[in-house]
């Protein structure tokens, strides 16, 4: 059953997606009742007939009386497999939680600068010395360039 599958999913996406299931198995007993409802409802006319002597009618209630209990146990049947898949999901929840992974970014930081033997403050640090050294150079170079290039021109 690939619908009741639910690796891959955050377990908030798994709630919604169950929720999903949980409301159309709350539409579909809706629907059931109605069907009650009518199959009651034409009980009531076929005995109604019967006792007025309507064969045609109690005829055309019983045909109507067996499409409603038709539909009636199809609606069980989905409601059964509804509450089946979602059985189904349910089970899977407590495994999507456990596979979920936090991280604490401080503890990550502290074991990062014990492995590093450096706080997180001095690869800072580092890092922009390493910035503005490179741009000293590439400014000696600059200055280098012009003068080689000024050279060139007065000795031309």
């Amino acid at each position: 059953m690939e619908e009741t599958n639910l690796e891959g999913l955050t377990p908030e996406d798994a709630h919604a997606y169950i929720l999903e299931y949980a409301t159309s198995k709350k539409l579909t007993e809706k629907e059931r009742e109605a069907v009650l409802s009518e199959i009651a409802a034409w009980s009531q006319k076929q005995q109604l007939a019967q006792t007025q002597g309507r064969a045609d009618l109690v005829e055309a209630a019983q045909k109507k009386l067996q499409e409603l209990t038709a539909k009636q146990a199809q609606l069980e049947q989905e409601i059964a497999d509804l509450t089946h898949k979602i059985d189904i999901m349910k089970q899977q929840l407590p495994l999507l939680k456990a596979r979920e992974r936090s991280v604490d970014p401080d503890l990550l930081l502290a074991e990062m600068e014990m492995t590093l033997g450096k706080s997180a403050d001095d690869l800072l640090k580092e890092k922009e010395l390493n910035s503005s050294i490179n741009t000293m150079n590439a400014d000696e170079e600059l200055k280098k360039l012009k003068e080689k290039l000024a050279n060139q021109d007065k000795s031309e």
